[in-house]
């Protein structure tokens, strides 16, 4: 019975000392120590944050300037398909597009000193190791084929070379209209 009580008196002195601890997490300024704290940390976060966000939408943008060529050509064909079948009395319609070449760069240079001839030596301006890049000129399109399936109607036809005209900025004799295979 004696190892019992001892045994009771320690649980109620852990007890005791565990009912102590908490009063003194739960006391007003602890608790005021506490929200302090979360506080700063969460301040802290958003801070760190915000500048790799900034370093993330420079790389976005790095990454947007070197968009794949090919994914280019597919959004722009699928998007001019989706607008031509659009069109009354066009109902399905695919389109091909060619192009020249695949556009060009115009990158930052800056001079860095003058010859003795009179000309200035360039140097390419990197941002993080990247070229800056001033100006993307969009690639020459060599010419568009359009196959759809009411393009058996003049009326149509008319339409859908108007329609690649104003959307693509190309002249008339680079674009073909095809009817769908029977």
């Amino acid at each position: 019975m004696n190892e019992n009580n001892e045994e009771k008196q320690a649980e109620q002195t852990q007890y005791a000392k565990k009912k102590k601890t908490f009063g003194k997490l739960t006391s007003s300024k602890f608790l005021e120590i506490f929200i302090i704290v979360v506080v700063c940390v969460v301040a802290l976060l958003i801070f760190a944050n915000q500048f790799d966000f900034l370093g993330n939408e420079a790389k976005g943008t790095a990454q947007q300037q070197t968009v794949d060529f090919d994914t280019y050509v597919f959004n722009l064909e699928n998007k001019l398909a989706q607008t031509i079948s659009d069109i009354e009395g066009v109902g399905k319609a695919t389109v091909a597009i060619t192009f020249v070449d695949s556009g060009k760069k115009v990158y930052a240079y800056e001079n860095v000193t003058e010859t003795s001839g009179g000309l200035l030596e360039q140097e390419l301006v990197l941002y993080k190791g990247e070229p800056i890049v001033l100006k993307e000129e969009m690639p020459e399109i060599l010419g568009v084929v359009v196959v759809a399936k009411g393009a058996t109607n003049a009326a149509v036809r008319l339409n859908i070379v108007r329609t690649v005209q104003v959307l693509l900025g190309v002249t008339y004799d680079k674009i073909e209209v095809f009817a769908y295979k029977s």
